[in-house]
């Protein structure tokens, strides 16, 4: 089974008080490069130190962020989670359900679906495409045009479309009440 890549770099609050120190670490090399009249160093500095800066703030705003937008495994969420409700999708095709909750690496997706009532599946685009769209798409980085096809049986609802180490994958969801009362009503 595939998870997705989680794109969230853990940044402390150290972590960011390093980042600020090394600015200003910056800014004083680009003042000494001023001072010395060696423009274009003091430019490049000044250019570096404003990019760290920005680069810690964005991974803290970027983990705040991510941290409220998860997913609350309350009484309800099964409910919220196979409501229907279409994946918004990006630039690149990729998308997941607002109730989809982050996994952390290494856990087993499936054991942890099934623990709260949801059978999961997923599909690969390499085996949903044809060879020339597969490749078209892959080569284009942008996968808007794949329309994943559910697994055999009733009642799948699309929960991701994202890009693992394996390619392109999609996870399905549905009800594992409803899928085990299907199957048994077909024995």
């Amino acid at each position: 089974m595939t998870t997705p890549t989680n794109p969230i770099i853990a940044l402390s609050e150290q972590d960011a008080t390093l980042l600020n120190q090394a600015s200003e670490k910056l800014e004083e090399y680009a003042a000494e490069q001023r001072q010395r009249g060696n423009c274009s160093a003091a430019e490049g500095a000044e250019c570096s130190a404003h990019a760290v800066q920005r680069l810690g703030t964005a991974m803290l705003a970027v983990q705040r962020n991510a941290r409220q937008a998860q997913a609350v495994l309350d009484s309800n969420w099964k409910a919220r989670m196979l409501d229907g409700r279409a994946i918004e999708r990006d630039e690149m095709g990729f998308g997941e359900h607002p109730e989809l909750p982050m996994l952390d690496e290494g856990m087993k997706p499936r054991a942890f679906f099934a623990a709260l009532g949801v059978e999961l599946m997923h599909t690969m685009a390499e085996d949903d495409l044809e060879l020339d769209e597969h490749e078209a798409m892959n080569d284009a980085g942008n996968w808007n045009a794949w329309i994943p096809r559910p697994p055999a049986g009733e009642g799948w609802r699309l929960a991701a479309i994202f890009d693992t180490e394996d390619g392109t994958a999609a996870w399905w969801v549905r009800n594992a009440l409803t899928a085990k009362a299907a199957q048994e009503g077909g024995t």
